[in-house]
């Protein structure tokens, strides 16, 4: 075999390894692609029947030992999503609930040294909770103190994002239960009907079994159930450092188990979760 034969034969085996990688790719695409519409239907669905019922749930967070916004209601719930086009179609790139907790009330407090201001201005910066601070220097021009004025208001989210290479939806969770940022990747069929009821259940306040579905730094949903009047004193926020944990599902993903519900099954769906969240309230 000459020399050019030799590099025939390569060009081929690159090109043949480019469409298998682009035949994989797509493939995951649509299974991903798929299972977003399914988790963003059941989110309007859900978001659409609190906007009807509007459940009281009150919520409570520590910011430090000595700052806590307490009695928040939830509320302001609403659903969105973002797209990538490819080879002219459309796929689902992102879903996103979110909502957000809050009060008239305005809380002040004063920090001092610059290590600790600056620490304080990063946990809100990453919280994602405005504010305003007002420094205080002296002759010398150096940091004694800052006062921090901030609204009551967290914004909780949940964000379902694509990552079409690796076959997994990556799944952040902020500020739900208590101040923090949690990520997680699962494969597209681990994300079920059960797993998105535990994810309501969450929202509502209500208790949920997401540990079981690989969510554990969640704290414990019971404890969120009975109130803060009853768990302030023993409730505490982890390590920012340990906030952030990533855990992998080991399933393999199935094409065939990821296609979109049918439009009968949706409506009956919708009718399900409308009665199963009135039956909460009633």
């Amino acid at each position: 075999m000459g020399l050019l034969d030799e590099l025939r034969a390569q060009a081929e085996r690159v090109r043949e390894k480019e469409q298998f990688e682009s035949a994989a790719l797509m493939g995951n695409i649509e299974v991903i692609d798929a299972k977003l519409k399914e988790v963003h239907k059941y989110l309007e669905d859900f978001v659409n029947s609190l906007s009807i019922i509007q459940p009281n749930i009150y919520r409570y967070y520590y910011l430090d030992d000595n700052v806590i916004f307490d009695n928040l209601p939830q509320g302001h719930y609403r659903v969105s999503c973002q797209r990538k086009s490819l080879n002219h179609n459309d796929y689902l790139e992102e879903v996103r609930l979110r909502m957000k907790c809050a009060s008239d009330e305005v809380i002040h407090f004063t920090k001092k040294t610059p290590t600790v201001i600056e620490r304080m201005r990063h946990h809100l910066w990453m919280f994602n909770l405005r504010f305003e601070c007002k420094e205080t220097r002296n002759d010398r021009g150096y940091l004694e103190q800052a006062s921090f004025t901030i609204p009551s208001e967290v914004p909780i989210s949940f964000l379902f994002s694509a990552n079409f290479e690796q076959c997994r939806i990556h799944i952040m969770i902020k500020n739900l239960e208590q101040l923090g940022e949690w990520h997680f990747h699962f494969a597209p069929d681990a994300i079920t009907h059960e797993f998105l009821d535990e994810i309501a259940k969450s929202v509502l306040a209500k208790p949920h079994t997401l540990k079981e579905f690989g969510l554990s730094p969640m704290p414990d949903s019971t404890d969120t159930a009975k109130g803060a009047s009853e768990k302030k004193s023993e409730r505490t926020d982890p390590p920012l450092e340990e906030s952030k944990k990533e855990l992998t599902t080991k399933k393999l993903i199935d094409s065939k188990n990821a296609d979109v519900k049918k439009p009968t099954e949706r409506t009956q769906s919708k009718k399900k979760l409308f009665t199963a969240i009135r039956s909460i309230f009633s």
